[in-house]
């Protein structure tokens, strides 16, 4: 009685928010078996299912994601089946999965919302990924989340690499007036509620957006080129800032967008400088004014578009190469 009386309490209660886990009655009963110490975790945060309230019912599991953090990493249980609820396929059997990245292995925090739709993910230094989808509206949840795990990359010294990249950086003053213009606002915003939050953060290069075309002779040129007058493509802005320990990479969702409609997105990427092994960059294999720059932190990819001509092109490749 007493389990579903906590059961019947959680429905009530569900919403789009992720909240803290302060005590077992709060713990979704989908992870009650998994041993959980709540005593010594730092943070704990239960991550809703992606529906809606009048979809629940008082007989399912409501949280995709228990994460906790302890002293030593984070641990992330995730429900069978979590983001599946729009395909159409049999449900899967009950149950979750469970992933852990030490602290020393994680090698950086993304989060990026689409209009309503958000996704965090924890990258770990051997390729592994471990996203977390969530409604992009509350924003206190993975607030919390990104803090703590920041905490930890804080306190990890740059290496070469990221040393020569410090080096590069300092009295860098970009030109924050490219991101006033419509389409950029929202960066540039991104920019300042970042500073608010974590003084020592400065900006260390920036670009506003631009429309793109691609190359290509023949048929398929031709096609392509003339697609671009109907749904343009733009390589959307962006704005490298960071600390004495942490890059942060601020753009939207996709550094690439097609169509004519502003995007109303948002993307932050946290990096230690610590994790990160050099910065390969190549051509855009389809707009030749872009060039594709790529962190690397052990198997650990993360592509970006820029500009050819960017300012951070030369900050971050200019580490790669000392580093």
């Amino acid at each position: 009685m007493r389990a579903q009386q906590v059961h019947t309490d959680e429905w009530a209660r569900f919403g789009p928010w992720i909240d803290p886990v302060k005590t077992m009655d709060e713990v979704p009963p989908l992870y009650r078996d998994h041993p959980l110490d709540l005593m010594h975790a730092r943070l704990v945060l239960k991550v809703p299912r992606d529906i809606e309230h009048r979809d629940a019912t008082p007989d399912m599991d409501l949280y995709d994601h228990l994460v906790v953090i302890d002293e030593l990493g984070v641990t992330v249980l995730t429900r069978n089946g979590a983001g599946e609820e729009r395909r159409r396929m049999p449900a899967p059997p009950r149950g979750y999965r469970t992933d852990r990245v030490d602290f020393d292995d994680l090698v950086a925090v993304h989060d990026s919302v689409n209009l309503l739709h958000g996704l965090v993910t924890l990258r770990a230094r051997d390729g592994r990924a471990i996203s977390m989808r969530h409604s992009g509206s509350p924003r206190g949840g993975v607030g919390r989340l990104i803090d703590a795990l920041r905490e930890e990359l804080e306190l990890r010294e740059p290496g070469p690499w990221g040393q020569t990249l410090l080096d590069a950086t300092v009295g860098a003053a970009p030109d924050l007036g490219v991101l006033s213009k419509r389409g950029d606002i929202g960066i540039a915003a991104a920019l300042r509620d970042l500073r608010a939050e974590h003084r020592d953060v400065t900006a260390w290069a920036c670009h506003g957006h631009r429309r793109v075309r691609p190359a290509g002779d023949g048929l398929s040129g031709m096609w392509e080129r003339a697609r671009q007058v109907l749904s343009p493509v733009t390589l959307q802005g962006g704005v490298l800032a960071g600390d004495r320990r942490v890059i942060e990479l601020l753009g939207r969702h996709e550094w690439l967008t097609r169509g004519s409609v502003p995007t109303l997105s948002s993307s932050r990427l946290t990096v230690p400088m610590a994790s990160i092994d050099r910065v390969d960059v190549e051509p855009h294999h389809e707009y030749p004014d872009a060039v594709v720059l790529t962190l690397r932190a052990g198997d650990a990819r993360m592509p970006f578009a820029v500009p050819a001509h960017a300012p951070m092109v030369a900050l971050l490749t200019g580490g790669a190469t000392s580093g």
